[in-house]
């Protein structure tokens, strides 16, 4: 691996170590390019943001081995964790997450499993297993794996994000507040990060904190439109009716045949016809 600086210096080299892990030391803020190259696989480019106020910065990198792709078609990217793991090790790793794709949870939970046992610091093997424990709703296994991954490598987004929406659906706010803030402190903007630390806040009954991560989320990403219907009922909450209205028919501007557009089609209705509405409009997740 190869890091690169605007001008095409070159920064430094490293190899990952035996988890697929790799550092650089002493890097100065600007734009930056990583190069990752391993034989058998096509050579990887990444454009990397360095900051002067970043501690430090959490890339995964993943490649795709030569000569798959053929009529737009391939084999999944492969994570440079992965790829130091033994032959047989990554089969029963690629097994298991097949599995899990297909919903197949009792036999990716077996591979993954298996992995785990025969590499017992391999992070992302965790992650994964407490992906397919948490599929089939067994929220106890799932947060232990989850843990155990953030135990040997505590810059994991994911966990963080799966750990939080675990603990919102046991109702344990203060926790999901928690990993959610830990997420977002690691760097690389989440809007789901965002979206979802604004749904715990209003659970805490924290509207004004919940309304600037639902405001976040929507300048993360502008086509995440029931953003609009969670600000509409912060503002019901904070008794300002009409810029809970605003935010429902603002969502049924963007988004009219959305999965919550007759539920709230039905409630502006009722505002403007009271000039009142509900507590809330609370849609599914």
């Amino acid at each position: 691996m190869k890091l690169y600086e605007p001008q095409g210096g070159l920064v430094g080299t490293t190899v990952t170590d035996t988890q697929g892990r790799f550092y650089f030391q002493a890097v100065a803020p600007g734009d930056h390019t990583l190069v990752t190259s391993k034989p058998g696989y096509l050579t990887k480019e990444q454009e990397l943001k360095i900051r002067l106020a970043m501690p430090g910065r959490y890339v995964t990198v993943f490649l795709t081995a030569e000569g798959v792709l053929v009529k737009g078609k391939g084999k999944p990217q492969v994570s440079a964790a992965e790829l130091a793991l033994p032959p047989k090790v990554r089969d029963e790793f690629t097994k298991g997450k097949r599995e899990l794709k297909r919903k197949k949870y009792a036999a990716a939970i077996r591979n993954l499993s298996a992995v785990t046992d025969n590499q017992p610091q391999f992070a992302l093997g965790y992650e994964v297993l407490g992906a397919a424990y948490y599929r089939p709703r067994d929220p106890a296994r799932a947060e232990v794996a989850f843990r155990k991954a953030l135990d040997l490598d505590a810059k994991r987004p994911e966990c963080y994000i799966q750990l939080s929406l675990l603990s919102y659906d046991q109702q344990r706010y203060a926790d999901s507040q928690r990993y959610l803030e830990s997420r977002l402190r690691i760097g690389a903007q989440s809007w789901l990060g965002h979206y979802q630390l604004g749904l715990t806040y209003f659970a805490l009954e924290n509207y004004s904190k919940s309304e600037s991560e639902f405001r976040t989320t929507e300048s993360l990403d502008p086509s995440f439109h029931g953003v609009h219907v969670r600000l509409g009922n912060v503002y019901l909450r904070q008794q300002k009716p009409s810029l809970a209205l605003a935010e429902f028919e603002q969502y049924l501007k963007r988004d009219p045949k959305g999965r919550f557009a007759p539920r709230v089609r039905k409630v502006v209705r009722e505002m403007r016809a009271t000039g009142t509405g509900p507590s809330t409009l609370a849609p599914k997740q």
